[in-house]
């Protein structure tokens, strides 16, 4: 089956990461436990990614670096979630880890880059529009740590921007 729209793009319902584009080479690491734990993409009994197209690229794409998702789920379980709204354009996880919290964001740039504090969102915002004219849908990763006692939905500030994700 080959699906097109008005502008003639030909689709098969299936997403890849192209570019990462990140803050700082250490925040690698961040990004791609971002990527792994930010995701509805859930396994299959026949071990298939099933889900969300673009939930599947960004797993994949953890995993294509290395990443063992499963277990990282498993050390970091999700206790908490904002899922993804068109009003707020990001989806927010929070996770055990290690004693700790750890919140994660993924979004749309125009959303997450005004919480983030470690960047010139001008600059960032550039970088963004510049990989959507390139033809790639653009997502925004960031994190940060949190208290396991913190209301998820009081954590959207200080974000640390990890990683700009191009997909095509």
């Amino acid at each position: 089956v080959i699906c097109s729209d008005k502008t003639g793009t030909l689709t098969e319902n299936r997403l890849r990461v192209e570019q990462l584009e990140l803050t700082s080479e250490g925040a690698r690491e961040q990004a791609l436990k971002v990527l792994a734990l930010n995701s509805d993409a859930s396994r299959s009994t026949a071990g298939m990614w099933i889900g969300d197209p673009t939930e599947i690229a960004l797993v994949d794409a953890a995993a294509a670096a290395g990443v063992d998702v499963d277990a990282l789920r498993a050390a970091t379980p999700r206790i908490a979630e904002l899922p993804f709204d068109s009003e707020t354009k990001r989806m927010s996880t929070l996770h055990a880890d290690q004693g700790a919290a750890l919140l994660t964001v993924k979004g749309a740039p125009e959303s997450v880059l005004p919480s983030c504090i470690n960047i010139d969102q001008d600059e960032w915002l550039q970088r963004s529009e510049r990989l959507a004219a390139e033809g790639q849908r653009v997502l925004a990763l960031a994190a940060r740590s949190a208290r396991l006692d913190e209301a998820i939905d009081q954590l959207d500030t200080r974000l640390e921007l990890l990683a700009l994700v191009g997909l095509i």
